[in-house]
């Protein structure tokens, strides 16, 4: 304790004197000001406002994206519709579907082709149409006795190769079943994803 604040020592006798009060108030703001400190940026809290405009912004972006969302399926459904109706125009009662499935529409198509020996013969053969179509690519079907080594089996597999590329090529349901029937025979060759990749190479470094 201060000599102020406990009092005057006078022939060897401590006389206690009352603390003035602006002593009181000075010493009280020294302790307030001790005891305040500074708060932390854990404490400091977003403005009410601004986090509802912060969540205004959130809400109204969420949104946007869903509409973009929406409308793109929208969109690729039309075009999925228009190029089978475009497809089932053509070529009349030669295409017919067989079943409608909850990822896949299956469809049969009957043409002629001519073979190697220069002999025509009738060809039907199934393909499914996926429900995500043009997102995903159409696929022929497999016999179920069908071997490795059928010439029907090189052609499945070669056509779903090529029907990938078609799709990225953006080449609608006709020019794509289009190209099946008139590259029939050359679709039956082992060989063809080499020929077909030495002649994408080939087309890609003339355009360059």
């Amino acid at each position: 304790m201060s000599a102020k604040a406990a009092g005057k020592v006078e022939n060897g006798v401590i006389k206690h004197t009352k603390e003035s009060e602006a002593d009181k108030r000075k010493n009280a703001g020294h302790s307030y000001r001790r005891k305040r400190g500074r708060r932390s940026k854990a404490e400091k809290s977003v403005p009410a406002e601004k986090a509802t405009s912060l969540e205004i912004t959130a809400k109204s972006s969420h949104n946007e994206n869903a509409e973009k969302k929406f409308k793109l399926r929208n969109a690729l459904k039309l075009q999925r519709k228009a190029e089978i109706d475009q497809l089932c125009h053509l070529a009349g009662s030669d295409i017919v579907m067989l079943r409608k499935g909850q990822y896949v529409t299956t469809y049969s198509l009957t043409f002629i082709t001519t073979d190697q020996d220069q002999n025509q013969k009738k060809v039907k053969c199934v393909f499914n149409i996926p429900v995500d179509y043009p997102q995903s690519a159409i696929k022929l079907s497999k016999p179920k006795d069908c071997s490795s080594d059928d010439p029907l089996s090189r052609i499945v597999n070669n056509f779903n190769y090529k029907s990938k590329a078609l799709l990225k090529d953006k080449q609608p349901l006709v020019i794509q079943l289009n190209y099946l029937v008139t590259n029939w025979n050359s679709l039956q060759s082992p060989e063809y994803i080499n020929r077909d990749t030495v002649q994408k190479n080939l087309m890609s470094k003339l355009s360059d």
